[in-house]
């Protein structure tokens, strides 16, 4: 017994009336809502036999079946393959259409929350949406673990391989922008069309056509979109909307002192200490200045006390990161600031030193927070001045002093990230825009937010703060020319695996949030995190290097694929969708980005 599952997607409300069937059926009424997915147990049906090659990958060929490991589209696991979407019983849909998400990605995630209103009613129950995921939320090759969570995003549950080794790479259009949609004849799977990030009612059209071609009948003519504000499509203008920064913080468990108002006026103190270094000349605030968006505005930071080689990013929106630094050897915003004040480079302090300092200049207030200290100052040789891990006099000290050291320590870095946990950016002319107030932006403005969107930007660039939190390699140049290319992510992973402070580590108030290993490979060699566009017209220089005063020159850069394969500055593979656009589009693209550095007056 063969059992069909009817996908009913519908979207009533966003056709405005009724749709007339491509074959003739009966309209369909746009202003009654569409039923929720059910299964209905169909007529005894012998499964169809897969259609024989020869076999293709290009328009009006027969593609081959290919199985992922995965997840059905009742959650269950196991493999999932094309051949379970064939028709050939009543019932089933005739028009396959295969999804090929980079997981995260702004524009993939879009279409996974909105399934229901992509297509319309009457197109709904004759499509069988299929999903194929390639890298999960942080761009690593994606695993069957995230099979289930990418389900979990979407509003109609798919059938959803994994793929980590892209074996749809024969299938991607180049250049490609995720997600690239497959609209395939399910009896025959002949390939009807490709497309590469469409709009929602290009993929409309795009299936109907098809649906049309199988039925035998002429293909229907294309509905003049409706667009918001004269520019953006439906799923333009929701990932414009989605843009809007309303939402403090999330909580972070990790510190229990997280949104401690106590332990933030501690920390905004420690914040800009520079007696927290035994020079007396760096403090938190040497590099991260309220003046420059808690950035610095050299290239590489010149007030550390020895060469740091990497730009100083700004914190103003650091609360709500899912890892630090741009190489992520961080994976919470109080290990994150234990981290300069013991690099030799940065503060060239220790933990010996800064607990000595904390109970020198405030031991009452870290009392009335954290709890007694110990009598450090009363015996030099128990706790000597200085030392961490690796220095003889730390070492040579007794392991419950060495806790108690470092819990003063930890609970430095806990205070510093309640400081940072306060910090909010104004609202901007986005954010009014965003939300409807559609005079925020100019014109130009606007052109630049829309070929930003067409462009692929969001595709790494989205949400509140325009970023996805993730490790790309886009071959900027590195910072120091002597030290050669930096290998960001690659280094990073094996010092976040060896940290005593991740999340994993018993200074975590809470172990469950540790997340799995991330693996270094080819992926990694010099990944670095997406930058958050949040303010960036304010935060130049630009790269992880800082080599980029301005804006125009960073779209320049991306639009061209970065340095060159063979440049001594940078190495790594970029991304078969890495954004590439026409460079009309360079202009229009800066405007909008420059605009993200103007707040609002009113």
């Amino acid at each position: 017994m063969r059992f069909t599952v009817p996908l009913l997607l519908s979207v009533a409300a966003c056709t405005g009336g009724g749709a007339a069937a491509p074959n003739g059926g009966a309209p369909v009424d746009a202003g009654v809502d569409a039923e929720e997915p059910v299964v209905e147990a169909g007529p005894s049906c012998v499964e169809p036999a897969y259609p024989q090659g020869p076999y293709g990958s290009a328009v009006g060929a027969t593609i081959s079946d290919r199985t992922w490991p995965g997840v059905t589209a009742s959650g269950t696991a196991g493999t999932v393959a094309l051949h379970d979407a064939l028709a050939g019983c009543p019932g089933d849909a005739p028009v396959l259409v295969v999804r090929i998400d980079a997981a995260w990605c702004g524009t993939c995630l879009s279409y996974a929350a909105h399934s229901k209103t992509l297509l319309a009613s009457d197109v709904g129950p004759r499509v069988r949406p299929f999903d194929v995921i390639l890298l999960d939320r942080d761009n690593a090759p994606a695993s069957t673990a995230d099979a289930p969570a990418w389900q979990a995003l979407e509003d109609i549950p798919t059938e959803t391989g994994v793929d980590p080794m892209v074996s749809v790479q024969d299938l991607l259009p180049s250049p490609t922008q995720l997600p690239v949609m497959l609209v395939i004849d399910a009896a025959t799977m002949v390939l009807h069309d490709i497309l590469s990030n469409p709009t929602e009612d290009a993929l409309e059209q795009s299936v109907r056509t098809a649906w049309a071609a199988i039925d035998g009948q002429p293909a229907p003519s294309a509905p003049v979109p409706v667009l918001a504000d004269g520019r953006f499509t439906r799923d333009e203008w929701a990932l414009v909307s989605q843009m809007a920064l309303t939402d403090p913080p999330g909580a972070d468990p990790s510190n229990a002192f997280a949104d401690s108002i106590a332990a933030a006026a501690l920390g905004g103190k420690l914040f800009s200490d520079m007696r927290l270094s035994p020079s007396d000349t760096v403090a938190c605030s040497s590099c991260h200045g309220a003046a420059r968006q808690l950035s610095d505005g050299f290239p590489t930071s010149p007030d550390g006390v020895g060469r740091v080689t990497r730009n100083s990013p700004s914190l103003t929106f650091a609360a709500y990161t899912r890892w630090e630094f741009y190489d992520g050897r961080a994976d919470s915003l109080w290990s994150q600031a234990l981290d300069p004040t013991e690099a030799p480079n940065e503060f060239g302090s220790s933990r010996l030193f800064i607990a000595h300092a904390i109970q020198s200049y405030y031991q009452p207030q870290y009392e009335v927070i954290f709890g007694p200290m110990p009598p450090m100052g009363d015996d030099m040789t128990r706790f000597p001045p200085s030392g961490m891990p690796g220095d003889p006099a730390y070492d040579a000290m007794a392991p419950v002093d060495q806790e108690a050291v470092t819990q003063i320590f930890v609970n430095m870095g806990k205070s510093i990230e309640a400081y940072e946990r306060t910090f909010r950016g104004a609202g901007a002319t986005l954010d009014a825009y965003a939300g409807g107030e559609l005079s925020a932006l100019t014109d130009p403005e606007k052109d630049g937010l829309l070929a930003f969107l067409q462009s692929g930007c969001a595709q790494c660039h989205y949400g509140p703060r325009l970023t996805d939190d993730a490790f790309h390699v886009l071959r900027f140049p590195t910072g120091s020319l002597e030290l050669g290319p930096d290998p960001g992510r690659q280094a990073g992973i094996p010092i976040l695996l060896a940290s005593a402070f991740n999340l994993g580590s018993s200074w975590s108030d809470d172990t469950s949030l540790a997340r799995p290993p991330p693996v270094p490979g080819a992926w990694t060699l010099g990944a670095f995190k997406t930058p958050q566009l949040r303010n960036v017209a304010l935060t130049s220089p630009y790269g992880h290097g800082g080599n980029y005063a301005n804006l125009s020159d960073v779209v320049e850069l991306i639009r061209t694929g970065g340095l060159p394969a063979g440049s001594a500055l940078t190495e790594g593979t970029t991304e078969p969708w890495l954004v590439t656009f026409d460079q009309a589009n360079d202009a229009p693209i800066t405007t909008f980005l420059q605009s993200l550095g103007m707040l609002l007056t009113h």
